[in-house]
């Protein structure tokens, strides 16, 4: 099963009440959801927006829908997600991740989160930030979509675009390495990263 373009409806009635939005993660992918994405940033207007998984497949093709949420969205491609955006191979976007991400930020004005080993976080203005903090055990399934929450869950504290992807970059990473000091780098699952996430907060707020 999948939403249908047709729940785009209700799906504004709420989502313009919500101060930040996730788009893509648990939907399936398809022409029904590719739909219900392009009428969606052609209609909301009040949330700041996080891309990830299935809404990133449309966004070659609304390009002008994306930019009316210029200063309030985030992408988070994987290289995959990344070389389907650009229409360019796999391999292009592995030798010039950060280039990629670059030409993706101009393109779509959006901040861009080139996820990675190294993670590149890119403004629009082509201003970029590296991150390697994390460990293999953050490329466990689902741990895109706990990037994408917290990323949401800043915006909706107030975080401009690019302060929370830098921070939900950092923070996703350090959950990731808490994780690993108590259980080992690899095995622990992406439902556990978002339980690190408050004592992470607090700490750094102490």
């Amino acid at each position: 099963g999948g939403i249908a373009a047709t729940a785009a409806a209700p799906l504004l009635r709420y989502g313009n009440q919500a101060k930040a939005l996730v788009l893509g993660p648990g939907m399936s992918g398809g022409r029904e959801a590719e739909a219900l994405v392009a009428a969606l940033l052609q209609e909301l207007s009040g949330p700041a927006l996080v891309l990830d998984a299935a809404a990133l497949a449309p966004l070659a093709g609304c390009r002008e829908a994306l930019r009316r949420h210029a200063g309030r969205a985030v992408i988070t491609p994987h290289d995959g997600e990344m070389a389907r955006l650009l229409d360019i191979s796999r391999e292009e976007v592995l030798a010039d991740p950060l280039g990629m991400a670059r030409r993706a930020a101009a393109l779509l004005q959006v901040v861009v989160i080139m996820k990675g080993a190294c993670s590149h976080i890119v403004t629009p203005d082509g201003d970029a930030w590296a991150s390697d903090h994390g460990n293999i055990g953050l490329a466990t399934s689902g741990s895109g979509d706990v990037l994408s929450g917290i990323i949401a869950g800043l915006l909706a504290r107030g975080a401009t675009p690019l302060q929370a992807a830098i921070w939900g970059v950092w923070v996703h990473g350090e959950a990731g390495h808490r994780l690993a000091r108590a259980q080992g780098p690899v095995g622990y699952l992406a439902r556990e990263l978002p339980a690190e996430v408050p004592r992470i907060l607090a700490d750094l707020a102490a």
